[in-house]
């Protein structure tokens, strides 16, 4: 960065918390690097898991849970659920964290959280987006296994949220839990 996103002054490297970093000369503005948020949806029904078919980059032509970015203001579990809905039509709600996927590559830093959500209603059927998605369906781990351009990662998140682990779960923080404040972890027992 060569200049600051607040003021406009030139920016300079300085050593800041044991990194350079791009510094204002002018308001002294610090530019610590984002990192990028998405989410994906495991959606069960009757055995089946709720798959998408990649209609744009990246990824076009893959089958993969819907997911997408997590937008700035929104907390992350109502991104997924908007997501789902958005490219599927099937309307859903989290019912826990399955896991967390966290990669660091040359143009930044990015997380992903993989929710398992429940449908509302059992007998909508999903429709594709026509935008972001081509092709929307439930299907068996089998069914699944035999898809054209399955993402690896996707088979193995669908391995895991079918092995019957439980889901890290919303747990109250008194104080603290309410909208867009939210922890999620392993159930406590007897504490």
């Amino acid at each position: 960065m060569r200049f600051c996103p607040e003021c406009g002054g030139p920016a300079e490297l300085r050593s800041i918390g044991g990194r350079d970093r791009p510094v204002c000369t002018r308001c002294t503005f610090v530019h610590f690097s984002r990192h990028n948020v998405g989410v994906g949806g495991v959606v069960r029904r009757h055995g089946r898991v709720l798959l998408v078919r990649r209609a744009q980059e990246p990824g076009r032509g893959r089958w993969t849970i819907p997911g997408g970015f997590v937008e700035t203001d929104e907390p992350f579990d109502q991104a997924v659920e908007r997501e789902v809905a958005e490219e599927t039509g099937i309307e859903a709600r989290v019912v826990g964290v399955l896991g967390v996927r966290h990669r660091v590559t040359p143009d930044g830093s990015d997380l992903y959280v993989v929710f398992r959500l429940q449908p509302v209603d059992r007998l909508v059927e999903p429709h594709a987006d026509s935008g972001e998605v081509d092709a929307a369906g439930f299907y068996t781990y089998d069914e699944m296994r035999s898809l054209p351009n399955l993402a690896e990662f996707t088979r193995q998140i669908v391995r895991v949220a079918l092995a019957g682990r439980q889901p890290f779960a919303p747990v109250d923080v008194p104080g603290f839990s309410g909208p867009g404040w939210t922890f999620y972890a392993a159930q406590p027992r007897g504490v």
